[in-house]
């Protein structure tokens, strides 16, 4: 068994290799674009939480809430988000991927790159049977509740009760939670795979 995962690894190692070299320059432009879709997802998100009437301009408490206007609420951000998020960089990004595929690539790649999705769909299934190992999602939760409750403790909220304070500043606090969590493990992170690939492009 850990044969055949290092196996794997090597593989996938190699086979990353090859194509990275070959096609590192469109890498900075998919960054781009989804740092792009990040930023507009989230002032989307906050200027609807800002403006609407479902939820007080972000002033309501939970103990406003129904299931009614819960919904509405989601609903109706789901509805902006795909507007102006989903549709217009779910097409970019399907257009450019489509040249690059179409375009771009030769026909032994793409044949090569089928083969090996085939194989890996054939991995998960055994692995699915066998069974699997997570638990990096659930430390990354905790990761965020601690960050969030350092937050909440410095706002001076820690002893406030739920109902005392506003949806939105949840809402708040989780998302600095995460762009805290990203500058202290995705910045390091970010340097780590950069130096990555390039001693990979200078092999």
């Amino acid at each position: 068994m850990s044969e055949d995962i290092q196996g794997r690894f090597d593989e996938d190692i190699e086979f990353g290799r090859k194509y990275l070299k070959k096609y590192w320059k469109y890498i900075p432009f998919m960054i781009v674009g989804a740092i792009a879709a990040i930023i507009i997802a989230l002032f989307v998100f906050l200027n609807y939480i800002q403006t609407s009437s479902i939820g007080g301009r972000g002033t309501w408490t939970f103990d406003q809430w129904s299931i009614d206007t819960m919904g509405s609420f989601i609903v109706r951000i789901v509805f902006w988000e795909f507007l102006f998020v989903i549709i217009p960089f779910g097409a970019g990004f399907g257009i450019c991927f489509y040249l690059l595929w179409k375009k771009v690539m030769t026909e032994e790649e793409r044949q090569e790159i089928k083969e090996r999705d085939q194989k890996e769909k054939e991995r998960r299934k055994r692995y699915k049977q066998w069974g699997t190992f997570g638990g990096g999602g659930g430390v990354i939760q905790f990761m965020l509740l601690i960050i969030s409750l350092i937050i909440i403790w410095v706002d001076g909220n820690i002893y406030i009760p739920f109902g005392s304070l506003s949806y939105s500043y949840f809402i708040y606090v989780a998302l600095w939670a995460a762009f805290w969590a990203l500058i202290i493990f995705g910045i390091p992170l970010a340097v780590v795979g950069i130096i990555f690939l390039k001693k990979e492009l200078e092999k």
